[in-house]
C-alpha cells in the first residue's frame, strides 16, 4: 500500500475528523511504510530515519520530523514525493 491509499481511504470515508487524528494516521502510516522500506532508525525518536525524508522531500530535518510525529501534515505535492519515493 502506498500513501495515496491512506489519503484516499481517509478522504473517502467522509469522516468528520479532527485535523490532529489526521495528521497521527498519516504520521503512523508514514513511519510503518518507511520502516517496511528500510528506513527504521534505532536512534530516531520517531523510530524512523528523518533525514532520509528530508532527503526524499527537499524539507529540513525540522519539518521531516513534524510530518513523522503528527505535528504537521505536508502539502500535496510533498505527499506525491513521499509516495513515488517510497514505492
Amino acid at each position: 500500500k502506498s500513501l495515496y491509499t491512506i489519503v484516499d481511504y481517509i478522504f473517502s470515508k467522509n469522516i468528520d475528523m479532527k485535523v490532529k487524528t489526521y495528521n497521527i494516521e498519516f504520521s503512523s502510516r508514514l513511519r510503518e511504510i518507511m520502516i517496511q522500506r528500510g528506513y527504521a532508525s534505532q536512534t530516531a525518536s520517531c523510530g524512523v530515519s528523518p533525514s532520509a525524508l528530508s532527503k526524499a522531500t527537499g524539507c529540513f530535518n525540522e519539518m521531516a520530523l513534524r510530518y513523522l510525529d503528527g505535528r504537521s501534515i505536508p502539502n500535496p505535492e510533498t505527499i506525491i514525493k513521499i509516495s513515488e519515493w517510497l514505492e
